[in-house]
């Protein structure tokens, strides 16, 4: 219970920040693998984008199979734009 009221506090502190900015943001929450979790709602939302943060460490030829991001990029029903 602790980590599910941990995130809830995360993610309504990101929409915060968002809307102070002038963005709208609705916050939706998945459980699951967070590559499919992350394409799942891309294509029910319909997304025209991804936008991700990435360490670098998986966009190497070692950790091509195992990235969240790389199997986002390769499974995403739009395109993504990884941030570094």
């Amino acid at each position: 219970m602790e980590v599910a009221n941990a995130v809830a506090k995360l993610l309504q502190g990101a929409q915060t920040l968002f809307a102070n900015k002038g963005i709208e943001a609705d916050i939706l929450e998945r459980e699951g693998i967070p590559s499919f979790a992350i394409c799942d709602v891309a294509d029910e939302i319909n997304a025209d984008l991804i936008v991700m943060g990435c360490q670098g460490l998986g966009l190497t030829m070692e950790g091509t199979s195992e990235s969240v991001t790389n199997r986002v990029i390769n499974l995403s029903p739009c395109p993504v734009l990884i941030i570094p």
